[in-house]
């Protein structure tokens, strides 16, 4: 019976630290920006709490992706970047990231763009994606 209940304890546990992927998402679309926010016109608002688990973030692409290029998404605050994040998809006009809610604190936020192209070489594409927390 101890082994038992010791296995069950141990999965439970498991199970409980596990992170589940986000089920639910909020929707954002962006278009880029000159790199100067305040030029860039009016920037779009997140709220919190978000309601869902995670941010769904669709950047336009400023032109068609080239064939066979890829895409990285840096993503900073006020104090400088915070990572890089994942591309859930990529097709020839836009791409789309995924921020976890609980990653979210109120401020503003930047999106920079880099373009991965099929001989290995990177290239900052010019112009920011801006959204403010609140």
């Amino acid at each position: 019976g101890l082994v038992v209940t010791l296995g069950l304890a141990a999965t439970l546990l498991w199970l409980s630290f596990r992170t589940t992927p986000p089920q639910t998402f909020a929707h954002l679309n962006l278009v880029i920006a000159s790199e100067n926010r305040a030029a860039s016109g009016p920037t779009q608002n997140v709220r919190l709490p978000l309601a869902e688990d995670a941010l769904r973030i669709s950047l336009a692409l400023p032109e068609p992706a080239p064939q066979g290029a890829t895409y990285r998404v840096q993503w900073e605050n006020v104090k400088g970047p915070i990572g890089n994040l994942d591309i859930e998809k990529q097709d020839a006009n836009a791409i789309s990231v995924i921020i976890p809610a609980d990653k979210l604190t109120p401020g503003q936020y930047t999106l920079k763009l880099f373009r991965k192209n099929p001989d290995g070489t990177e290239e900052r594409v010019l112009g920011n994606y801006f959204f403010n927390v609140g």
